[in-house]
């Protein structure tokens, strides 16, 4: 809400029609290559405020599990790629792109307030200045300036770049996966250009406006922004002085690794030295450059592009979209990529316990293997192919890799398969049961959880069956709250279902205020009329119907197999 209020209110000032010339405008790209060309085409966009250099550590494992013929470029007013001339654009108005994207963010002003309680040599203690990054100014009266917001482009220009870079290379159609920032850029493109596309993976992509600011309220981002706040000081100095050419190479390399160390934790050394060394060599992504992507940002969203980019994703069935998303991401919101991929038709999703990145050595390739694997199955799999490939009894290979299955035993997932009700613990084997994706995950899933609680001979007994496996969780030991609160959501819903039934055996529909007491007992002549005692349906007595439960989406399946 803050930074709307940074930037709205300056969309109708703004002659959008010079921003869209500007998105056209052919631009020189740096980029580079790993691989044989021969093989499928994968182009990778980067994250925001890095260069192509920082997906290197990943985009070899991605090259190697293809095998794919991976492009890496930069996007305009970036590195080695082509830019304005930014001081006649930003010079008239005493100001530039970086200065710019601060006070967008309210950070210029606080960075002031920080000089001011410095102590005389202006030094900063590490703690305020890990606020400095977080935290978001008072004053709310900023407004950008169109005179500048016009000379700029939006985020549509990434994809026609995206575009005119394949065709220098005279690929027809091509993958695209990218991580944050990139992710973004991922999706548009796949959407505007759709016949181009044979995939799309997004790695952490934000949702909106707020995806970046509520990522800070993940679990240890408290940590990642006080380690990124101890070195902002020198990150600033060394991003400044490297655009200069005022910083030496084993200088910049003894910076970045710091950084490097911090947002990508757990790789050897060396693999930090290498990225560091070779963006020393591109040219380092200063302020400015950020300022720009920033800017460029606002002029998207001001155009209303991301409610189209929603409403594309909803009515894509052209272009198969895997989402990747870590748990404990302090840059892009986990309760906004759940967001993003309920909006999205066409899209599976992969699930992991770590941050913004791709997790460990080990995990990270383990993860792009799997990855690697959906591109090639699923390259240009529309939801009309995959349809006729279930009619004709042949596309249980397909589906179960596209958030579909035939509910066969052999489209189980290896992790869920995995799971065991004597060596796994209670809230381990639920979570995974709340973010199963197919019919035949949540269904193996939850007669494990029946085997944990000893519950299995009310397999298949419904309401029944829901009400001790629900007793059960809430005695077991060590839910987290988002469990319990799911919990306690799905008792509600069993309640207010059994008021409305309530309604009607008391008077035929017609009562209007019912107490606990009343659902409570609909709830339980329910179990006891439906059921006999050993268990089996059938009662003559019992003049109920017997429903079907359905439920579309993960949070729809979990729900239909527990009632």
């Amino acid at each position: 809400a803050f930074l709307q209020l940074r930037i709205d209110g300056m969309s109708s000032e703004i002659d959008y029609t010079k921003v869209e010339a500007l998105n056209r405008r052919p631009m020189r790209l740096g980029h580079s290559t790993i691989g044989n060309p021969a093989d499928p085409c994968v182009v990778i966009s980067p994250g925001g405020g890095a260069t192509r250099a920082m997906s290197l550590f990943w985009a070899r494992d991605l090259a190697a599990a293809g095998p794919f013929f991976i492009i890496l470029y930069d996007i305009r007013c970036s590195s080695e790629s082509e830019g304005y001339d930014l001081d006649s654009i930003f010079g008239p108005h005493g100001t530039t792109p970086g200065r710019e994207m601060k006070k967008m963010f309210g950070m210029e002003d606080k960075e002031k307030e920080q000089e001011k309680d410095g102590d005389a040599s202006g030094n900063v203690d590490d703690e305020d200045r890990a606020v400095g990054v977080t935290d978001f100014h008072k004053k709310r009266n900023y407004c950008l300036k169109p005179e500048i917001m016009e000379q700029l482009h939006d985020y549509d220009a990434y994809a026609h770049d995206l575009m005119r870079l394949l065709d220098e290379y005279r690929i027809e159609k091509a993958h695209l996966m990218g991580l944050s920032q990139g992710g973004g850029i991922t999706l548009i493109t796949a959407m505007l250009y759709p016949e181009r596309v044979l995939s799309a993976v997004a790695g952490a992509a934000p949702f909106n406006e707020g995806t970046s600011m509520l990522g800070m309220f993940a679990q240890g981002a408290d940590d990642f922004f006080k380690e990124m706040g101890r070195i902002e000081k020198e990150r600033d100095v060394a991003t400044r002085e490297a655009a200069q050419n005022k910083l030496s190479k084993e200088q910049y390399v003894h910076f970045k690794v710091r950084e490097l160390e911090v947002i990508v934790p757990g790789f050897p050394r060396v693999v930090y030295e290498e990225m560091a060394s070779v963006e020393y060599e591109y040219g380092p992504l200063g302020d400015d450059g950020c300022g720009v992507a920033a800017l460029a940002w606002v002029n998207w969203r001001n155009q209303g592009k991301i409610d189209r980019l929603h409403q594309q994703l909803r009515e894509n069935e052209t272009v198969p979209i895997m989402l990747v998303q870590g748990k404990a991401d302090p840059i892009c919101w986990y309760g906004h990529f759940q967001k993003l991929f309920a909006t999205c038709t066409h899209a599976v999703k992969e699930e992991h316990e770590f941050g913004h990145n791709f997790g460990p050595p080990e995990h990270q390739r383990a993860l792009i293997g799997r990855v690697a694997s959906w591109m090639k199955r699923n390259a240009g799999v529309t939801k009309r192919m995959l349809a006729e490939k279930m009619k004709q009894g042949g596309g249980d290979a397909i589906a179960k890799n596209i958030g579909t299955d035939t509910f066969a035993a052999s489209s189980v997932s290896a992790e869920v398969k995995a799971l065991s009700a004597d060596s796994t613990e209670l809230k381990v084997i639920y979570d995974a049961f709340c973010s199963a994706q197919t019919a035949a995950d949540s269904v193996h899933v939850f007669g494990v959880l029946l085997q944990k609680l000893g519950l299995e001979s009310l397999k298949g007994q419904g309401i029944r069956q829901f009400l001790e496996v629900s007793k059960g969780l809430r005695t077991g030991p060590g839910l987290n709250f988002k469990q319990k609160k799911l919990i306690q959501d799905l008792d509600k819903a069993l309640a207010r279902a059994h008021g409305v039934v309530a309604r009607v055996r008391k008077d035929g529909g017609s009562a209007t205020a019912l107490n606990q007491e009343a659902v409570t007992a609909a709830i339980q002549e329910t179990v006891s009329r439906y059921y006999l005692e050993d268990g089996k349906t059938g009662n003559s007595d019992a003049k109920f119907n017997k429903v079907v439960v359905c439920g579309a989406g993960p949070v729809g399946l979990r729900a239909a197999c527990e009632l």
